[in-house]
């Protein structure tokens, strides 16, 4: 394993109190290597969401420590946290999260402005994320003139479109078709061999194969850990995940 980017210790997170708690996370530790695809997988309400969320710092932890590019990211403040996120981490969620008015231009430069970005730099940084996920020709769409996987690719764009390190993503492709997770493995593989690290949530098998390492959870903790750099150099097929 390369240089360690993200180092999960321990930690632990639980909901609620008394009779009522729940433990989301016990006692997990994960290491993530610089230019590593991890796939994060399990039944519903096994920890995985949760445990995405804990390690970039979108949640807090009730124990361990959590070490993003060597720095303990728990010991900052929420603001030095967010200001964190913002510059080193990009985010890709299910539900695309794009803003309904704006087009899909202004989805992706809205990062960028928010960080005090010059407009016109914010709005070429923006057409070149775009492009780099073959959508420069929807940048003046709204969310709802473009199909699922189209909004996903524009979602894609606004967590890369400030060069991150890491990027997180929350089941990317669970709300997708076939044909459009295709799309989307497609050009999550890309940005990896460009040497993005990427820790992705999903419950999909398949899906989870594109990832070099797959962390099977189960009951708020790490059941295994399957290597998956066996495979075939060229990873899996294209062919759409499940068919």
């Amino acid at each position: 394993m390369t240089t360690p980017v993200i180092h999960v210790k321990d930690i632990t997170k639980t909901y609620g109190e008394g009779q009522a708690s729940s433990s989301a996370l016990r006692n997990v530790s994960l290491t993530v290597a610089e230019g590593e695809w991890v796939s994060i997988m399990g039944p519903s309400g096994c920890g995985k969401s949760t445990l995405l969320n804990c390690a970039s710092g979108l949640d807090g932890i009730d124990g361990g420590t959590v070490l993003v590019e060597g720095e303990d990211i728990h010991a900052l403040s929420e603001r030095k946290r967010t200001v964190r996120r913002a510059r080193r981490m990009g985010f890709v969620f299910q539900g695309y999260n794009l803003i309904p008015v704006l087009s899909a231009l202004e989805n992706v430069e809205m990062p960028l402005l928010l960080g005090g970005a010059r407009p016109g730099n914010a709005r070429s940084r923006a057409l070149a994320a775009l492009e780099r996920v073959g959508l420069a020709d929807r940048s003046r769409h709204l969310p709802s003139q473009l199909s699922g996987g189209q909004q996903q690719r524009v979602a894609i764009a606004r967590g890369i479109v400030h060069d991150p390190a890491i990027v997180w993503a929350d089941e990317p492709t669970g709300a997708l078709d076939s044909a459009s997770t295709s799309e989307v493995l497609r050009l999550l593989r890309e940005l990896h061999a460009d040497g993005l690290t990427l820790i992705m949530v999903t419950h999909d098998p398949d899906v989870a194969a594109y990832g070099d390492r797959e962390v099977h959870m189960a009951d708020g903790r790490v059941d295994r850990v399957e290597d998956n750099s066996a495979r075939p150099a060229s990873g899996p097929s294209d062919a759409s995940p499940g068919v």
